[in-house]
């Protein structure tokens, strides 16, 4: 996925917060998938990269949302000045 913005700054500020995955978003219905808890964490050293800025993010597969809702929720909550979402498909 990266090879189609390889000509823009990347900074992955956040990570997930589990390793091992029980099972994967593909094998969640629609309700289990709204549930999910937050699975990211803000990366500290670089909290302060995202302060003001326009941030874009970038996701495989948009199904329901919830995955851009929770990383958007952490880049706002570290002051982000904007957050947008693209996904290559749905």
């Amino acid at each position: 996925m990266l090879g189609l913005i390889s000509n823009l700054k990347v900074d992955n500020v956040l990570a997930v917060k589990q390793e091992q995955k029980d099972y994967r978003q593909s094998e969640k219905n629609r309700i289990e998938r709204l549930q999910l808890i937050q699975p990211f964490k803000l990366i500290p050293s670089l909290a302060k990269t995202v302060v003001g800025r326009d941030v874009l993010l970038v996701d495989d597969v948009y199904t329901t949302g919830a995955t851009i809702r929770h990383a958007a929720r952490l880049l706002y909550q570290a002051k982000a000045a904007s957050v947008k979402g693209l996904t290559l498909a749905r």
